[in-house]
């Protein structure tokens, strides 16, 4: 198979499941009064999850299908008990998005990491120079000018060299 034909293959097995899943979301509503933050799971599930596939559907849209029903079934599918068979059938739609989201999380939680371990580079020497000191520049005459800001002044506007 192409990547788009299993995906597409996913997506039909989504569409297929979709009354069963609008069936017991409609029935936990009824017995705990509001699961969802949007207070209608149901209805999010109809609007969410497509009737039908388009014949030539693009694969970002295949997966914008998936990302957007796993963020109602993500929740769902702890509260519902599926039988066996059903289960089996969203297994592999289940396996692919869980291994989507720790990917993305793991990528998340990495350029944050980064981001709080990066330090500045301290610069030494002629290296401490402005760039406008560069190729050749020179240091603007005159008196600096004036911050429109009240409580600045302008004495800082080149201190610390380092900045």
């Amino acid at each position: 198979f192409s990547q788009v034909a299993q995906l597409k293959k996913e997506l039909d097995i989504l569409i297929k499941m979709r009354h069963v899943l609008v069936a017991k979301e409609a029935a936990i509503e009824l017995d705990n009064k509001s699961t969802t933050p949007s207070g209608d799971g149901s209805v999010l599930l109809k609007r969410i999850i497509p009737e039908s596939v388009i014949v030539r559907i693009p694969k970002i849209e295949i997966c914008g299908h998936f990302v957007n029903s796993w963020s109602v079934l993500r929740d769902l599918l702890h509260r519902i008990k599926l039988s066996r068979e059903q289960d089996h059938d969203l297994g592999s739609y289940v396996s692919i998005m869980e291994r989507v989201e720790f990917t993305c999380k793991g990528e998340i939680e990495a350029k944050e990491s980064k981001d709080q371990n990066s330090k500045s580079i301290v610069l030494k020497g002629p290296e401490k120079d402005r760039g406008y000191l560069k190729d050749g520049g020179v240091k603007p005459s005159g008196p600096p000018f004036p911050c429109l800001l009240p409580k600045m002044s302008t004495q800082f506007i080149d201190e610390p060299k380092t900045n």
